[in-house]
């Protein structure tokens, strides 16, 4: 009578782990790079569906389409939590991917000369007084 007691809790256990364990993955997988990202008040970058890096420089905060950006964007692609970048010439820059905030921060960190440098970038529009 213990045993099967103690058997169904921990399989009830182990339900709530995959079930939990699946959700947060779910989450992150739904998190996607392609959009409008602020890095900084004055910039933004805009990850296309094709692949496409543009940046838009600002001096009030509002900018502009793509059609504003500066010429020659870079390519990109997402490979696992890696984000690759062509920045043309043989340089290729690689930043980790962290998405925090309902998918509305992204963190990247890269590696430069052996140092490490972290990045953060909001979603277009959104408030980061609402994280936590």
């Amino acid at each position: 009578m213990k045993s099967k007691k103690l058997t169904s809790l921990l399989v009830l256990g182990l339900l709530m782990v995959l079930a939990i364990s699946s959700c947060e993955k779910k989450k992150t997988l739904d998190c996607k790079v392609t959009g409008r990202w602020v890095v900084m008040p004055s910039t933004l970058y805009e990850f296309t569906a094709d692949s496409l890096k543009y940046t838009i420089y600002s001096t009030n905060g509002a900018f502009g389409s793509i059609a504003d950006a500066i010429p020659n964007p870079h390519t990109w692609y997402l490979d696992g939590d890696t984000l690759v970048e062509d920045l043309n010439f043989g340089n290729i820059s690689k930043k980790y991917v962290k998405f925090t905030c309902d998918c509305n921060v992204m963190t990247w960190t890269s590696e430069f000369q052996g140092t490490l440098y972290t990045q953060y970038l909001w979603k277009e529009g959104h408030d980061t007084a609402t994280c936590k």
